[in-house]
């Protein structure tokens, strides 16, 4: 990797852990520093494979879904510790 793509790597990573709230695309943006929106989500979506709004909701849905159904995303091991008790 060259220095610029290892900045843009950090830069999306940090979007990535701001997307995960409700915040505006344009402020995640200028968070990371990039100066335009256009520009912010083409690499974005570069890196990642969607645009920042898709994985926002993806990520805010998500949260709304562990919240309401949280066994669902536990691993199964660790919801019976003794081991399955249909056996």
């Amino acid at each position: 990797k060259t220095p610029h793509q290892y900045l843009t790597q950090v830069r999306i990573d940090h979007a990535k852990l701001l997307l995960q709230q409700p915040t505006p695309i344009s402020h995640v943006c200028s968070a990371v520093g990039f100066d335009s929106v256009t520009s912010f989500t083409g690499l974005f979506k570069k890196y990642t494979g969607q645009s920042p709004s898709e994985f926002q909701q993806r990520q805010l849905q998500r949260q709304t879904d562990i919240s309401c159904v949280p066994l669902k995303f536990v691993p199964n091991c660790f919801v019976h510790p003794e081991g399955d008790s249909n056996k």
